[in-house]
């Protein structure tokens, strides 16, 4: 059975962090006690939106693009194996899109995302052991009380936020957190990108361009952002370079070498671990 408890994400903004139901236990509806704000629940995933409007319109529609539905994440390589070494107890997986770590997590596993159409797809999807738990929901506004999680993964999310907010959501995440916190953003800042720039200026393939704004990025994040915000920043490539390029165990080596120079790779892991006299 999971422990894991919703809070209103009304009231978490006014200081108030009550639980209202065990995840579990939500069927058609769930209500506030303090201020009686109504949360739809539809196949059996709790739409936790704080704007009224966001919640009605996930009554009509999934608020989400064709382009949106089309596009497709796949696993990097090095954040997998990560997720699978730190992932423990219960785990939430923030902005889950359709679901490419959750084999690789061990333990049970709360599954976010801001579009009911993602979640309700990875839960499809899976095909492991785990208990698995969905919920729609905005990382700027989590509902789950303080420490409620032994491990968080957010991957290629932060990217898609502005300046205003990155500081806050990485600070929420952290006070999620009961002992690991686990992120990675693409290191636009980087040579990798350099080489795709290059790479797409000579027709190897083609630059990706968006309709949709909720895939384009809003900040730019480094190494140094990470470390700033209070994460150890290491680095790998990542999954769409190892797809595109097939260079076998050359890759891995590229792992290997910028694990500890983040500045030269691909993708951007930030690491934080909660000590003891932190929780």
């Amino acid at each position: 059975m999971i422990e894991v408890k919703i809070s209103c994400p009304s009231c978490k903004g006014l200081g108030f962090n009550k639980s209202l139901v065990e995840i579990t236990k939500t069927k058609g509806c769930v209500s506030c006690i303090l201020c009686a704000a109504e949360f739809p629940v539809i196949e059996g995933i709790p739409i936790l939106l704080k704007a009224p409007e966001a919640r009605n319109a996930c009554l009509s529609s999934r608020l989400v693009s064709d382009e949106h539905i089309k596009f497709e994440t796949h696993a990097t390589k090095k954040v997998a194996t990560l997720v699978s070494e730190y992932s423990r107890g219960i785990s939430l997986d923030v902005g889950c899109g359709k679901g490419p770590y959750l084999e690789y997590f061990r333990g049970d596993v709360v599954l976010v995302d801001i579009n009911h159409y993602f979640v309700s797809e990875a839960i499809a999807r899976y095909q492991g052991s785990r208990k698995i738990y969905g919920i729609v929901a905005d990382i700027r506004d989590l509902p789950f009380p303080l420490a409620s999680f032994d491990f968080i993964l957010v991957s290629e999310v932060l990217e898609h936020l502005n300046d205003l907010d990155l500081r806050s959501t990485i600070e929420s995440l952290k006070s999620l957190t009961r002992k690991y916190l686990q992120v990675d953003v693409p290191n636009e800042s980087s040579i990798m990108h350099l080489l795709s720039w290059i790479a797409v200026s000579a027709g190897v393939y083609r630059k990706q361009v968006h309709d949709d704004d909720a895939l384009e990025h809003h900040v730019r994040i480094d190494s140094r952002t990470l470390v700033e915000h209070g994460l150890t920043a290491k680095g790998c490539i990542n999954a769409v370079s190892r797809n595109r390029i097939k260079l076998g165990p050359i890759w891995d080596l590229y792992d290997h070498l910028v694990w500890n120079a983040p500045h030269l790779a691909g993708t951007l892991i930030g690491l934080y671990v909660k000590t003891d006299e932190k929780a």
